[in-house]
This record gives C-alpha cells, sequence and structure tokens, in this order.
C-alpha cells in the first residue's frame, strides 16, 4: 500500500510540474486513472487520446488530448506539437482537411503503445461578414446604395428581388425602391446551410 501511495503521489507531481512551464498548452482537467493502471506492471499504457468534437468546420479549431503512463517519449503524427509524456495534456488543432491522428509512446522499459482517431472537417458555413446600406430613409425616386462581403457561399439571394446578386468578397448595388420594403440578404452554402440578414427601406 505504501508503494501504490508513492506511485500515485509522483505520478500526480509528475503531470503537473509538467504542465506548469507549457502556459501556451490549454489544459483541461485530467481524465480518471484506472486503479489498474497505477498499481499492476510498467509498460507503457495510453489511458486516453480523443478530441471532444469529432466533427470541425473548416478554420476552427479542436483540442488534442492525450494522457499516457510510464511513456519516455510520446509522439502525434501529423505532427502538432513538441510533446512530453504526461497525464493530461491537450493542444490545440485547426486542421483544413479530414485528419486522422495516430499517438505513439515508448515505454521506459521499452515497451510501446500507439492509438488513434479521425478528425472530420466539413467546408466552412457560408457567412455574410458585411451588409451595409446607405440609407434607411429615402424620398420617392430617391436611390440608395447596398454593399456586403459574402464567404463560403454557392450562392446569394435578395428577397424580394430587385438586383441580381452574387456571392462575392465585396459588392454594391444601387437602385430605386417605389415603396417601403424589408428585405432579406441570404447567403447558401454546403449542405443547405444559410447565413442571413435583413434591413428596411422607407420611402416617404
Amino acid at each position: 500500500m505504501i508503494v501504490c501511495g508513492a506511485v500515485l503521489a509522483y505520478l500526480i507531481w509528475f503531470g503537473g510540474s509538467r504542465h506548469a512551464s507549457s502556459p501556451e498548452n490549454q489544459e483541461r482537467s485530467g481524465p480518471d486513472i484506472p486503479t489498474e493502471y497505477l498499481t499492476k506492471g510498467t509498460g507503457v499504457k495510453i489511458v486516453n487520446f480523443y478530441t471532444a468534437t469529432g466533427t470541425i468546420s473548416r478554420g476552427d479549431t479542436a483540442l488534442v488530448c492525450y494522457s499516457v503512463l510510464n511513456a519516455a517519449t510520446v509522439r502525434i503524427t501529423p505532427a502538432i506539437a513538441e510533446l512530453n509524456p504526461s497525464i493530461s495534456r491537450c493542444i490545440p488543432v485547426s486542421p483544413q482537411q479530414t485528419t486522422t491522428y495516430r499517438l505513439d509512446a515508448d515505454g521506459t522499459d521499452g515497451s510501446k503503445a500507439n492509438s488513434s482517431f479521425e478528425l472530420l472537417v466539413e467546408p466552412a458555413p457560408p457567412r455574410i461578414e458585411m451588409l451595409n446600406v446607405s440609407a434607411t430613409e429615402i424620398k420617392k425616386g430617391q436611390g440608395f446604395d447596398m454593399c456586403y462581403t459574402v464567404t463560403n457561399a454557392s450562392s446569394l439571394r435578395l428577397d424580394p428581388p430587385a438586383v441580381s446578386v452574387t456571392p462575392a468578397q465585396k459588392r454594391c448595388y444601387h437602385w430605386f425602391p417605389v415603396r417601403t420594403t424589408k428585405y432579406t440578404l441570404t447567403a447558401s452554402g454546403d449542405r443547405g446551410r444559410t447565413d442571413a440578414l435583413t434591413f428596411t427601406v422607407r420611402v416617404k
């Protein structure tokens, strides 16, 4: 019992001392370590290797987390950071495509272990980044300008139709409403996802 208690205390101190010197890493609460991992054998063991989010949009960030025991070295493929053995560590990743991550751990006694998972990356959703109108109230016969910036969209629609809009990093249109109208600009993208903004032009 004294030996087991000493091993547990060492592991807690070892993991904590590793993280404290790496403020750039995003840490999560340590996983529960099964008792049998602490009391049996000296071979390397991968307790956990995972991401809490199995799917992300391109450009977003996920955390890749691992927990190992009795390890001399660890490495993740594809490489995402300089790694050290730890009982709880998470590293942010932003892959541009679906990626399989593999953790290889070499034990202090020469033993080896590995684990892997796939992180799915979907196209980024459509987004209307900016929508500006030159005026929200105009006199009859007066024109106004609408400018917008749209990203990740395959199509763009203005309801009710007034001008023929198309997706673009930046585009402006000028027209002459004849009556007060509420307009909706809708960007559509992958898998039917949409983003929409509305504005009203009052005609006096």
